[in-house]
């Protein structure tokens, strides 16, 4: 016996699209981005201020 198909709505198809598609794979680059940003900055900072420690 196959199993039944599932007929999703308009709102949820829509939800799903803002999740996987296009805007959700940009949302995942600029987050990436911005935590590479702000491990970057850190990071220089914590030099900056281990080399005025000196």
């Amino acid at each position: 016996m196959a199993p039944p198909s599932i007929v999703r709505g308009p709102r949820e198809r829509l939800a799903a699209w803002l999740y996987t598609g296009p805007p959700g794979h940009l949302y995942g680059v600029l987050a990436d981005l911005a935590q590479l940003g702000a491990r970057y900055a850190l990071q220089r900072l914590r030099a900056r201020l281990a080399r005025a420690a000196r």
